[in-house]
């Protein structure tokens, strides 16, 4: 069970990371903008566009899927539910708390989590 003390700590790295999130979210739909109609079609330039967005696209989609878990993270702190497993129960490690705020299981079952889920990508 964390104190008050730590569980503010960790509420406060949540907000930042929120906050970092949201104005890089901001930024890269920002760069996802239209051309600028009239301009020359350079085929180069274009395939080079359409590689950097498919990057952005992936980057901005792995930013939204965090700024969840931080939405999830919050309403678990706000239902007294935050830091404990939400697999097994346990409580998770003040260490992971810090080092991943918004996590929502164990180092244990996070681990067994991502092994199973490789285990049904690779077969």
């Amino acid at each position: 069970m964390l104190t008050p003390q730590q569980l503010d700590t960790v509420r406060r790295r949540l907000d930042l990371r929120a906050t970092l999130l949201t104005l890089e979210i901001a930024a890269a739909r920002e760069a996802r903008g239209g051309d600028a109609i009239g301009e020359v079609i350079d085929l180069k330039e274009m395939a080079d566009d359409e590689a950097d967005a498919v990057v952005v696209d992936a980057e901005l989609g792995r930013e939204l899927a965090e700024l969840d878990q931080i939405r999830l993270a919050r309403w678990r702190m706000a239902e007294e539910r935050y830091g404990s497993c939400v697999d097994c129960g346990a409580d998770i490690a003040l260490e992971r708390l810090l080092a991943q705020p918004a996590a929502s299981r164990c180092l244990a079952c996070q681990t067994a989590t991502e092994r199973a889920a490789g285990a049904a990508h690779r077969g």
